[in-house]
């Protein structure tokens, strides 16, 4: 029997040992309680639709409005020259499932605002024939109402891109625009326009993958742009899709949805609501290596003056963790997914050095389940672990002492401490500590192996770093395993799903967010963790 319903797309589960276990749902599933109670068999449900206290989010006001020393007070004032803002929008060829990638623009929507006057000033509206798949699909075509026929007749990208830097340069030069640029600092000291989208796909994504692909070389103030969903979910905790948002604030449509010019004026009437409230606070964000950086952050109170909340790496500021042991675990699997019989059938982790993103040392080794000894094919096709392979091995009590004693090998060889519950953070002088791809492998399935088998882990192995929630909070969007490679351009280590070949990979992608100055100074707390059971 399945406890999660395949109709349900992501569940997050929260542990705490203080309160029994709950599921609510707030556009997601969340599950609070002892690990320990979950048997595979008996689950003890209490539904609570109002409490908040489940949700692993730390609030705007702890978190993001810390203000540093030492400010330089000329880009503080320079934030009352920002007037306007291109709310700027595009529609892309899509499947199902979606393939970014191999998205085209189609649409390019666009509209100058006023943001002291609340008014639209100008509008840019094309339509653009694909080259590489020209042949709209039946899910674009409902999704955008966009016809074969709209489009068959267009010119491609760089003509539409060329009309569209001729439209920015009549409005500059109409309106005495003066562009964000990045520099050595972050923004420019004398910009009163930015580029303004809901997520950073558009300019982050479709854009330069379009400029890429028709070699095209442009202006330095493309890679500097608003996200409004950032701002947004700033303001109002919890995940919201830009329909969603509109509900949250009360404004309608312009139009039909998933129009890029309609998409645009409705991006504006909700940027024209959030900047009347009486507090502002806006995210500028810069493209860079294929990524968006968080360049500068401000804060604007009615009858005060800004105030730049962050525009520097906090690397100088935070001890971070000398090694990270990246861990990744195969289980048995079914096509309908039931996570309470899963079982690990390969183990995998390896022994990161995070300041030169060498790899010191592995750990191999394969799992004889023991409910369920038979492999489904699905398994045995997703994993490529045979019958045969795991019929020889040892169960899971043995496998766990010989990982047990690798891990206390490399604590003695390479003089680690392992961070903790009670002691997580790096400035208590751990030096080290497990991480992973959502908290699932060491927040469940090991948990439930151990439960099964009546084992008592050490307290080090309830905390740990959740590699996805970093992505996810560095780049302000949902993520799989497979996106956030491409996109930190780190190749497959091996197979996939392979657990060994995972966690080498697993390894890459932190070295390559170590690189981009994403922190790795605080372990999740196993009472507060989250994870998505659709894992990768």
């Amino acid at each position: 029997m399945s406890l999660f319903p395949r109709s349900f797309c992501r569940l997050k589960i929260v542990f705490s040992t203080s309160k029994p276990v709950y599921i609510s749902r707030n556009f997601s599933f969340t599950v609070n309680g002892y690990i320990k109670r979950f048997s595979g068999q008996k689950y003890v449900h209490k539904f609570d639709g109002s409490s908040n206290q489940h949700r692993n989010i730390t609030t705007v006001n702890s978190k993001m409005l810390t203000v540093p020393s030492g400010l330089n007070p000329e880009i503080q004032n320079k934030f009352n020259q920002l007037e306007y803002l291109i709310c700027l929008d595009f529609e892309a060829t899509c499947w199902t499932p979606r393939d970014l990638y191999r998205a085209e623009i189609i649409e390019f929507g666009a509209v100058l605002i006023n943001l002291k006057n609340k008014e639209i000033l100008s509008e840019f509206h094309e339509y653009v024939q694909p080259t590489n798949i020209p042949i709209l699909s039946d899910y674009c075509m409902d999704l955008t109402g966009i016809t074969q026929e709209m489009i068959d007749d267009k010119e491609h990208f760089p003509v539409i891109f060329r009309k569209f830097e001729s439209w920015l340069e009549s409005i500059r030069e109409l309106n005495q625009l003066n562009y964000t640029r990045p520099n050595k600092s972050g923004v420019q000291l004398d910009w009163n326009t930015t580029f303004c989208s809901w997520t950073n796909y558009d300019l982050g994504h479709y854009f330069r993958l379009e400029c890429e692909r028709h070699n095209i070389t442009h202006q330095d103030y493309f890679n500097v742009w608003i996200d409004a969903k950032r701002y947004f979910r700033m303001r109002h905790k919890g995940h919201y899709t830009f329909e969603m948002a509109l509900i949250k604030l009360n404004i309608s449509p312009v139009g039909r949805a998933h129009s890029a010019i309609v998409d645009a004026k409705t991006l504006a009437q909700m940027v024209f609501t959030l900047f009347q409230n009486n507090t502002i606070l806006f995210q500028v964000r810069k493209a860079h290596n294929n990524v968006g950086d968080c360049i500068v952050l401000f804060q604007q109170k009615s009858n005060s003056e800004p105030t730049l909340l962050t525009a520097q790496s906090d690397k100088e500021i935070r001890n971070q963790f000398d090694y990270l042991i990246c861990l990744d675990f195969e289980e048995t699997r079914w096509e309908t997914r039931t996570p309470g019989r899963s079982e690990i059938i390969e183990f995998g982790a390896v022994l990161l050095n995070l300041k030169n993103g060498q790899i010191m040392s592995e750990f191999h080794d394969y799992v004889r389940p023991i409910e369920n000894p038979n492999l489904s094919e699905f398994c045995t096709r997703l994993t490529n672990i045979s019958q045969q392979l795991i019929d020889e091995k040892d169960c899971f009590p043995t496998v766990y002492q010989r990982f047990d004693a690798w891990l206390k090998m490399q604590c003695n060889l390479k003089q680690l401490k392992l961070a903790t519950p009670d002691e997580r953070y790096a400035q208590n002088g751990c030096n080290a500590t497990f991480c992973s791809w959502t908290s699932w492998d060491l927040g469940f399935l090991f948990r439930l192996d151990c439960a099964r088998h009546n084992i008592e882990q050490n307290e080090h192995f309830s905390a740990w770093i959740d590699v996805r929630k970093k992505v996810q909070r560095q780049f302000l969007d949902q993520y799989t395993f497979a996106e956030a490679m491409r996109f930190l351009n780190v190749p497959q280590t091996g197979n996939k799903h392979s657990a060994i070949d995972d966690a080498r990979t697993l390894a890459d992608m932190v070295a390559a967010l170590y690189k981009n100055d994403v922190q790795f100074y605080k372990a999740t707390d196993i009472r507060l963790a989250s994870f998505d059971v659709m894992g990768f």
